[in-house]
């Protein structure tokens, strides 16, 4: 069996083992039917004729909240067994009571705009993050009685193309310079936009591709030690690393040339590599990129507007300096890691699950641009001081098992939380 698809699967067990099952797997649907069988379910339980205001849903994401709304509300619009409140009235209600359709309203003002705008049930939902899933919940309130009528729930896949893209999770477009722009699809598939391969070949040890934007070095046939990419090839430059290319090569040391701008998918991961440093040309890291090596050290260039999922995970770093140029922080990114320090900037809107799981940090401090937390992404740490902003969507266990007696300090106020040891519950804000 050829090394790299042996490190493959040795990768996707190595991370599914660390915080899902194949039962959380298998009995995750897609987005669209979660909210079709959520409509069904309200169309199912609710009497003909009832009117329904579908009032709000709690997510990290106004957009994603606005994409269940407007899709459950045809649903129920189609199947003509309600009636549906228009959007407008909605719209109006919100700017009186001044709330967001992606924040939480309460029992008693959810039933005063029902009071208000004449309907007799209030439909309301959420995200929330379990496990490696994502669950859609729907909840029917009668306005008279404040009684829970309907519930539904459904779990997703926050892979899901679709999901990741309404979170703003998914994978930018790499600036191929002076060339426009090269789509990379998230599962790490390189160059899918005009990628025209002209010629291949081989110089030294290493295997090439040459294309319309120029040379991708798509496999390494050395014994591995230390090792310089050339810069060029026949004169044109070499612009990408393919992925797998280096993968389990026994690669002690790696010298990537200025003239780069795309690491691809698990290009250098199960290696012996100590230290790495990105050259100011890259933009794009892709998934498990340097998984699996001994890291004890990484420089990342501000160049850089992408880490993929796994990137830098399972190595030795002790500190890393995320670089501005960083909008979000991916699944498993530096996981698995001895980091005891971590600089997050102010560009970092989104940290994803697991993102800093089983690692050795004792503070973290989370700027204030940060809107969403995902799963799990600080478990495994010994913290005894986190500072965070106001109102940050917190997945589950965000900062460990104990995140319930976080959750209760914290109540989405701004500032400082520390406890006395990494075994105390009890949280207080300085």
């Amino acid at each position: 069996m050829p090394k790299n698809i042996v490190f493959l699967i040795i990768f996707i067990i190595s991370l599914s083992s660390c915080v899902t099952t194949d039962q959380e797997t298998y009995q995750t649907v897609l987005l669209d039917e979660a909210i079709r069988d959520a409509a069904d379910h309200l169309e199912g339980s609710l009497e003909q004729g009832t009117i329904v205001a579908l009032l709000n849903f709690t997510s990290p994401s106004e957009t994603f909240s606005a994409y269940v709304l407007d899709e459950l509300t045809d649903y129920l619009v189609n199947g003509r067994r309600l009636i549906i409140v228009d959007r407008a009235e909605l719209d109006l209600i919100r700017q009186e009571e001044n709330f967001h359709m992606s924040g939480e309203v309460s029992d008693a003002t959810a039933i005063s705009i029902g009071q208000k705008l004449g309907t007799q049930i209030i439909v309301s939902g959420s995200l929330v993050g379990i496990g490696q899933t994502y669950r859609i919940r729907i909840r029917a309130l009668k306005v008279e009685t404040a009684v829970i009528s309907v519930s539904r729930s459904s779990d997703i896949n926050p892979r899901e193309e679709r999901v990741r893209a309404l979170l703003g999770w998914q994978t930018p477009d790499v600036e191929i310079a002076g060339q426009g722009s090269a789509q990379t699809q998230t599962s790490g598939t390189q160059g899918t936009a005009a990628r025209v391969v002209i010629e291949s070949g081989s110089q030294g040890y290493f295997r090439w591709e040459r294309d319309n934007l120029g040379v991708t070095i798509t496999s390494y046939t050395g014994s591995g030690g230390v090792v310089t990419i050339p810069s060029s090839i026949n004169g044109i430059p070499v612009i990408a690393i393919g992925d797998n290319a280096f993968n389990g090569s026994n690669l002690s040391s790696i010298s990537i040339p200025n003239s780069v701008i795309t690491i691809g998918v698990f290009a250098f991961g199960g290696n012996e590599l100590m230290t790495i440093s990105i050259p100011n040309s890259v933009t794009y890291i892709g998934e498990g990129a340097f998984i699996f090596n001994q890291l004890t050290s990484a420089r990342i260039s501000n160049s850089v507007t992408f880490i993929g999922e796994g990137a830098f995970a399972y190595n030795r770093l002790t500190s890393i300096n995320i670089p501005n140029s960083i909008t979000s922080i991916a699944w498993m990114a530096f996981a698995d890691n001895h980091l005891t320090s971590v600089n997050i900037p102010n560009s970092v809107t989104t940290i994803e699950g697991s993102a800093f799981h089983e690692n050795g940090l004792s503070s973290i401090i989370i700027p204030e641009s940060v809107t969403s937390i995902g799963e799990y992404a600080f478990a495994g740490n010994r913290l005894t001081s986190i500072t965070i902003g106001a109102n940050v969507w917190l997945g589950q266990d965000v900062f460990g098992i104990d995140m319930f007696f976080f959750e209760n300090a914290y109540n989405g106020t701004a500032g400082t939380y520390t406890r006395a040891n990494a075994n105390s519950s009890n949280w207080t804000r300085m």
